[in-house]
């Protein structure tokens, strides 16, 4: 499944780095993300954070039903930072798998 977030980072269109993300249960498929600013094109700095980016997890666990996140598998592409572990625990994720 790893292979799979990194085919999604692949649509990200920021400069500065593409992630990619899968949330998986029961064998399924059930969410994805990229990350990607508010704008189509990227405005990323490449040496400050930038905070109008929407992470991969954010957009994978988007839904408005946390509850189908509830024993599921993450996969991302990169060590989710330390807003997006607080989103991923929310969720009540079992396993992140980075790779």
């Amino acid at each position: 499944m790893i292979e799979v977030a990194k085919n999604y980072a692949l649509m990200s269109v920021c400069n500065k780095r593409k992630v990619g993300a899968v949330v998986v249960k029961d064998g399924e498929i059930i969410s994805y993300g990229f990350n990607h600013g508010y704008h189509e094109a990227c405005d990323c700095s490449m040496t400050e954070k930038n905070s109008h980016v929407i992470h991969a997890e954010q957009m994978a666990l988007s839904g408005s039903d946390k509850d189908i996140y509830e024993g599921a598998t993450l996969y991302v592409t990169y060590k989710p930072c330390d807003k997006c572990e607080v989103l991923i625990k929310k969720c009540k994720i079992v396993e992140v798998v980075v790779g």
